[in-house]
């Protein structure tokens, strides 16, 4: 190799039960010696490309939780306000509103049965104060779970029946999921292409629920923006 800046090449392989590190310390400038560094690295980590390349592709686990879509169901919307009747007795005066969100709630397409519901409140720091009682319906609280000023519940377990997520008044996200529903019931050809959509990630991802969620993502992105631009025609 010609004289040139001595570059550190740190070099990462999983081999088996054993973690690797390697540091080789090598002269490059022409472009030709890179083939060369290919080939040090491979024979110092004794891998071949299609091992090298799985050792860095991510694995998913399948979920205990099934992908499993049913036809729209009325009952829905009474289950919605029967939990809210429920939830009104828990935060009394912090609750401000409470919205049917998801596709339980746009009328007419197949849905998880899982129905979500969105909580405009004063004071979220106040709700982590009721946590006990939300227990005793039945509810996980799982704190932010991801999304930041939200407090997000979870019942059923993995058989899940009901979602809420919390957001203090003035988070964008209360106007965003509302919209969403509203834009969706009041254009069915759109609510038809969602389910259209949703039928067939299940198919696709039936034991993957983040999978489905991510394939989803491109769409209602797309609907976020027609619903504001419908909002405020």
């Amino acid at each position: 190799m010609p004289e040139s800046m001595t570059y550190w090449i740190p070099a990462f392989a999983s081999m088996t039960s054993h973690v690797m590190f390697v540091t080789l310390i090598i002269d490059v400038l022409l472009p030709e010696s890179i083939l060369e560094i290919v080939a040090m690295v491979t024979q110092v980590l004794n891998l071949n490309p299609a091992s090298l390349a799985a050792s860095v592709t991510p694995t998913r686990t399948p979920s205990s939780r099934t992908i499993k879509l049913e036809k729209y169901d009325a009952n829905w919307s009474t289950s919605f306000k029967s939990e809210v009747a429920i939830i009104r007795v828990i935060l009394s005066s912090n609750l401000i509103a409470a919205y049917h969100i998801g596709s339980t709630a746009i009328l007419g397409i197949r849905a998880k049965p899982v129905i979500d519901i969105l909580l405009e409140v004063r004071s979220v720091g106040e709700v982590d104060k009721h946590n006990t009682e939300f227990e005793k319906c039945g509810y996980e609280p799982k704190g932010e779970f991801g999304i930041k000023g939200r407090r997000f519940f979870q019942k059923g377990g993995n058989e899940r029946t009901h979602h809420i997520h919390v957001f203090e008044s003035g988070n964008p996200e209360i106007e965003r999921h509302r919209l969403f529903v509203e834009f969706m019931n009041a254009h069915p050809l759109e609510a038809s292409k969602y389910e259209t959509l949703k039928l067939d990630l299940a198919n696709k991802f039936m034991h993957e629920p983040d999978r489905y969620s991510e394939g989803k993502s491109g769409f209602i992105q797309i609907i976020d923006k027609k619903a504001l631009q419908w909002e405020h025609s």
